[in-house]
């Protein structure tokens, strides 16, 4: 519930002109809630003013850096200002199933394109429905695009004339989160194996849950069977539990009813919802993992407490507005108001 100020502040580990940047890598830690990798000595990714700075970023994220977030990148020194640091997280607020809708709202002439000055309002427009909120002091609480922003140059030319088509922009937006996911895979894979450890896949599916859950969540993961632990998770595994996670509206559909008419939601029922509903095929060890996570006292699907983890997931990626906090101004006492009453909530 930190504003993104403090957050970009945090994270950032390159400095200029007196001025704090993000490296891509930064960008993931101050996006995607992870704990340390469980094959290395890492405690913790950001620093606090004062901080020594000097040992970071570690060496085994150079192999997850990758040339996508130049597009963000203004002047070309491959840093991420600020400003780009909103834009990506108002980027990633964007739902896959309201692209088209967006569009549709721009682009009055109904021909499937808008130009440099509509993509602006659009994008003032998502921020101002996401929960992209700043601290009011120091910095500037709204979005600016420039003109000469290498995500407009990217979509529009250098003379902003060109147009964005919705197909591009869907493209686009999907490899965002595809990149950005390469990044926590990367996170994890500390030794650069091509995979990463049941441990660490089973912790990134809880990294989100809520504090009256995760403690509970989290002795889960460390009673994982012995026969989990031998099979690492693949990225193509881990990209298409994402893929899950973008598209849960369509699977809590199906969820909420199995609940409603107290249904259990087994293995092979699980297993074939993904596949007919969203057309994801996961592998045994991945189904048996998320399981042994999000169980009931039965062995089936906790789907209550698998769906508010996957969903306050989804909002901490795009900064999205939730129920906890709606209808409260993002000042530090109303937030620590909302903590308290999380922590000492009785159900």
């Amino acid at each position: 519930m930190s504003t993104l100020d403090k957050v970009f502040e945090y994270f950032s580990s390159q400095e200029k002109d007196k001025h704090k940047f993000l490296t891509d890598v930064d960008l993931l830690r101050a996006i995607v809630p992870t704990y340390p990798p469980s094959e290395s000595h890492l405690d913790r990714s950001g620093s606090l003013d004062g901080e020594r700075q000097n040992a970071r970023p570690q060496p085994f994220w150079s192999k997850a850096q990758t040339g996508f977030f130049k597009q963000f990148d203004v002047d070309g020194d491959g840093l991420i200002s600020y400003p780009e640091f909103l834009l990506v997280l108002t980027l990633l607020s964007i739902h896959e199933r309201d692209v088209k809708t967006i569009f549709d709202v721009v682009d009055l002439d109904g021909n499937g394109q808008i130009d440099a000055e509509e993509f602006k309002a659009v994008m003032e427009l998502l921020q101002a429905m996401a929960n992209v909120h700043t601290s009011k002091v120091g910095r500037s609480h709204k979005l600016s695009i420039d003109s000469e922003s290498g995500i407009l140059v990217s979509f529009f030319g250098k003379d902003g004339t060109k147009k964005l088509y919705l197909p591009e922009f869907q493209d686009f937006l999907t490899k965002l989160h595809e990149e950005v996911v390469k990044l926590e895979f990367a996170h994890y894979d500390n030794m650069g194996r091509g995979s990463m450890a049941p441990v660490d896949f089973a912790r990134s599916l809880v990294a989100t849950a809520d504090v009256r859950q995760v403690d509970k969540l989290l002795d889960r993961v460390d009673a994982l069977e012995p026969e989990l632990l031998r099979k690492r998770i693949s990225f193509d595994d881990f990209l298409k539990v994402h893929q899950v996670e973008r598209r849960l509206h369509t699977l809590q559909v199906a969820l909420d009813f199995f609940a409603q008419v107290g249904r259990s939601v087994t293995k092979p029922d699980f297993v074939k919802l993904l596949k007919k509903l969203l057309n994801v095929t996961l592998p045994p060890h991945v189904v048996d993992i998320i399981f042994a996570v999000f169980t009931d006292d039965k062995g089936n699907l906790d789907i209550s407490t698998f769906l508010e983890v996957m969903q306050r997931r989804e909002i901490m990626w795009g900064r999205r507005k939730n129920s906890d906090t709606d209808g409260y101004p993002p000042g530090t006492l109303s937030r620590a108001m909302v903590c308290m009453r999380k922590c000492f909530y009785d159900e």
